[in-house]
């Protein structure tokens, strides 16, 4: 994407890359994988 992010969002991404399975802890859609995020 040729864009530098945020060490912590690189280390949060890294670590939760998306979601299996979604408990309803936050309103709306559940996180998307890395892979779906940039083709977005």
């Amino acid at each position: 994407m040729g864009l530098r992010f945020p060490a912590d969002l690189v280390d949060s991404l890294l670590c939760h890359d998306g979601v299996l399975e979604w408990g309803n802890l936050f309103p709306g859609e559940p996180p998307q994988p890395v892979a779906l995020i940039v083709d977005h």
